[in-house]
């Protein structure tokens, strides 16, 4: 050890000690975690070669060459006298050092990189070399990628900071560095300083981020500090291999996956594959874009896991991140997933680190209580040794928003998805846990515009990085089907002809396949299909003013007397309250349940809401009691709930369809008499007037097509109706009879929706100034500012705001904040007080006569635990 840069240290305790880990060690540290991830992962190593596009001994040079150059803006003096006691021990000038919490060895690093590359390094600059993209990934691992510092102000800098000794002798020590690197890592695979770099691979910067945080863990049995000279780097880098190894394997990152996987692997014992499900084994071995389109309930989820499961044990993946699109869905999803994940990550013998972790990732993860249960396991299985669950969420994976995608099974909403590439702090971590994981999305329909717009670019950077992604829908148009194809280079769009079901699968270069089920199955399912009993009976109900009238609200109390279960499902959360009001009055001594299920409740009690919901409508093999359910667009996608009876306000197809799916959904629930076949009631407007429904939709020709279908049928037959409804609903020409009004207001939504789709993507352009990784910024971001306020509810006590029903505790007041906070409409902000610190709230005072009721009468406001947060008198 004779280079400068033996005189630069990487890590310090703070900045009032001597103890440090030296820039060299700190480096190799991170070099080594890298080249045993690389090593172990044969999904991570064969997608970064084929990103290279070189052979596998340059491609692993060229990642270790880059990794050891992450903190090359550490080698500057004004980083060193970040820790000026340790900088004087090193031999750094401290006499005109001030404080440099301003200086960012990430920017400078680059800059740096950028200025010295060809002069000094000796990297060629030529056509076809990717220097500045290796660069960029590099040095962006705090959260943020950077330009360079400007010409003049790095001049200025090196005539006012410092002497020209001071600045030479950085300059000298970044140069060995450097030197060092090539000759350890490159001159071994063959390259020389006139090789050209090969492509960066699109997950290269987040995998780099990964790799410096778990190089930087100095806890006792990791990377200690160490201060001392080592008389041969390279061998001091080889003995940071078994450290490296631990820290993967605690950490979480990699747990192998089952050595042969498909559909029977997560279906329950006993079950045979049915419908799409049995065309799995059938796909390619090779990563793709799937789009499974079938009916509601036909198993798409298990079909698609299956299938994922193929690609894990092929080493094409090395995790699944599924996305949903609703906090309620996931949640529901990650019970589901408990047990199917040890299926997919088996637990290795004589291993205590080999259990899969399954994180939830939404805004509201930290209080859902199966998640909360997973996470401690990891503490019992470290204290304990072996344990009976088979599933864990490490802690180092769910302590920090930004490792959420990172383990074996990813549960969350689309959101944390398209948040991997907006302009959000350490955005490409996420989309490093996506590239290695097959991406799984859920209700791919359900999505506007401005959100598509986002999912194509997720679409792009997933094929360009060599991953896999799974689309899942009942109801997916062609024109959106197509889009999702192009955003994957398909040579062919959707055709609005095709069979139904269908899986279609594009390979990374293009190619379009699709599998149906087979003819003779097909034929059996026509012959279904003719017979006069098979199908669900649909009732019209038109009125003036979308509302139930008396006649028809105890007619549906009379079912539920009879132990139907219906579900009421309105768009208008004013509605759904509304009704749900009468109906209990009106029950009269009935021996029936009521609920309601909305979005604007508190969340802590809207998670209690749904957990019953869930548990109340589940597929019931005798017969209960009736119930009836009041609910508004929450129940509609991906919850597995099952109803005798609908009743729905008119919607567009696709959406009706999923309400549908609710009917009938398991034929092993015992059916009460009077509804042995499924009956679906569509309440209906009188003219063209939609009114709120079209502001809640905004596209009035998806409704009037809708309702023009619904006229002429009286019973709709599923799966045959689906492709052929939903295709006229969508196609882009106006029907021969549609109104001049309603093509008028078609083609001005067209044009706002084209353009908020292109503000989708080229926000997903600005990198250089990242937001925080928060649930404000992700609302915004993602889903075009829609996701309306949220509002805090409270009371005033002796002039303080308390919250409504507990004491504020010091220790969990974001939490608590989290917990009180209700969904509203944007539109609400017009009438609130402003905001205090960012957030808008309200003062409540008792009912005097009625408990758990809370009223605001200066803004008309009223809260229940019963029927949420609602508007009176307006």
């Amino acid at each position: 050890m004779n280079k400068v840069y033996d005189q630069y240290w990487g890590k310090a305790k703070s900045t009032k000690t001597v103890s440090h880990h030296l820039f060299a060690y700190h480096s190799l540290d991170v070099v080594a975690v890298g080249t045993r991830w690389w090593e172990t992962s044969v999904a991570l190593r064969n997608g970064m070669i084929r990103a290279m596009g070189v052979d596998e001994p340059q491609a692993k040079a060229w990642m270790q060459f880059f990794l050891g150059l992450h903190d090359l803006g550490k080698l500057d003096f004004r980083f060193q006298q970040k820790a000026p006691q340790v900088a004087k021990k090193l031999g750094h000038s401290v006499e005109n050092s001030r404080k440099r919490s301003n200086y960012d060895h990430g920017e400078w690093g680059f800059t740096w990189y950028q200025r010295e590359r060809e002069s000094r390094y000796g990297l060629p600059e030529r056509k076809r070399a990717y220097w500045i993209q290796w660069g960029r990934a590099v040095t962006g691992h705090h959260g943020r990628f950077y330009q360079c510092v400007d010409k003049s102000t790095v001049e200025g800098l090196m005539i006012n900071e410092a002497s020209r000794d001071v600045w030479n002798k950085d300059q000298l020590a970044r140069t060995e560095w450097c030197e060092d690197l090539y000759e350890w890592f490159l001159v071994p695979a063959g390259l020389s300083k006139t090789s050209l770099s090969p492509p960066c691979p699109h997950q290269f910067a987040g995998f780099c981020c990964v790799c410096d945080w778990l190089g930087s863990n100095e806890t006792p049995g990791f990377f200690e500090y160490d201060d001392q000279p080592y008389p041969d780097l390279m061998q001091y880098f080889q003995s940071r291999f078994p450290i490296a190894q631990h820290s993967l394997q605690t950490s979480g990152l990699f747990v192998p996956a089952v050595n042969k996987g498909g559909v029977s692997l997560v279906l329950e014992q006993g079950q045979s594959p049915r419908k799409v499900q049995s065309l799995v084994e059938q796909l390619p071995v090779q990563p793709g874009l799937t789009i499974i389109e079938a009916s509601t309930g036909s198993g798409k989820t298990e079909t698609a896991l299956g299938y994922a499961s193929i690609l894990l044990a092929n080493s094409l993946a090395d995790s699944v991140m599924i996305a949903l699109p609703t906090q309620a869905t996931a949640n529901t999803m990650l019970a589901r997933m408990e047990k199917i994940a040890p299926r997919l990550f088996p637990v290795q013998v004589n291993s205590p680190h080999s259990l899969s972790n399954l994180l939830l990732a939404h805004g509201k993860s930290n209080f859902e209580p199966r998640f909360i249960e997973l996470k401690k396991t990891m503490y019992r299985n470290t204290a304990q040794g072996k344990e009976e669950a088979l599933t864990q969420c490490s802690q180092w994976l769910a302590e920090s928003r930004k490792r959420v995608f990172l383990g074996q099974i990813g549960v969350g909403t689309i959101d944390q998805v398209l948040m991997s590439v907006l302009p959000i702090r350490h955005q490409f971590v996420r989309g490093f846990g996506l590239h290695k994981s097959v991406l799984i999305v859920d209700e791919v329909h359900a999505y506007d515009f401005y959100m598509v717009g986002l999912l194509e670019e997720v679409l792009k950077k997933q094929r360009e990085a060599g991953g896999s992604a799974i689309m899942l829908s009942a109801t997916l148009p062609a024109i959106q089907k197509s889009v999702l194809l192009k955003a994957w280079s398909s040579k062919e769009d959707a055709s609005a002809n095709s069979p139904y079901p269908l899986i279609t699968h594009v390979n990374q270069e293009g190619r379009f396949q699709t599998f149906k089920i087979a003819d003779k199955a097909q034929e059996i399912a026509d012959k279904v299909r003719q017979s006069p009993s098979n199908g669900i009976k649909l009732e019209r109900l038109v009125t003036s003013d979308w509302r139930l009238s008396q006649q028809q609200m105890d007619r549906v109390l009379e079912a539920a007397t009879s132990g139907a279960h219906v579900a009421i499902v309105l768009n208008l959360v004013d509605e759904a309250q509304r009704l749900f009001k009468q109906l209990t009055q009106r029950v009269n001594g009935r021996p029936i349940a009521l609920d309601l299920f909305h979005a604007r409740f508190r969340f802590k009690d809207r998670q209690t809401r749904e957990q019953a919901v869930i548990e109340h409508y589940q597929p019931r093999s005798i017969l209960k009691p009736g119930r009836i359910l009041v609910a508004t667009q929450v129940v509609e996608q991906s919850l597995d709930l099952d109803f005798d009876w609908l009743i729905t306000h008119l919607c567009p197809v696709d959406l009706l369809f999923q309400r549908i799916g609710r009917l009938h959904r398991h034929q092993t629930t015992k059916r009460p008499q009077g509804f042995e076949n499924p009956l679906c009631t569509v309440i209906l407007n009188q003219g063209n007037n939609y009114g709120l429904h079209q502001l809640i939709y905004g596209n009035a020709s998806v409704l009037w097509r809708t309702k023009e279908l619904l006229k002429s049928h009286d019973c709709l037959k599923f799966p045959y109706i689906y492709r052929p409804w939903i295709e006229q609903v969508y196609q882009e020409d106006a029907w021969s009879d549609e109104p001049a009004s309603i093509q008028k207001q078609k083609a001005e939504f067209l044009v706002e929706q084209k353009t908020r789709n292109q503000t989708a993507k080229q926000l997903s352009q600005e990198w250089f100034t990242p937001l925080k990784d928060n649930d404000q910024n992700a609302a915004l971001l993602t889903r075009d500012g829609e996701m309306g306020l949220n509002l805090l509810l409270g009371r005033n006590d002796n002039s303080s705001f308390q919250l409504l029903d507990e004491d504020w505790d010091k220790a969990f007041v974001n939490e608590q904040i989290n917990r009180h906070t209700v969904a509203v409409p944007a539109s609400w902000k017009r009438f609130l007080h402003e905001p205090k610190q960012g957030l808008y709230h309200v003062s409540m005072k008792p009912h005097p006569d009625i408990e758990s009721e809370w009223a605001s009468d200066e803004l008309k406001l009223r809260y229940s635990s019963e029927r949420g947060l609602e508007r009176v008198n307006g």
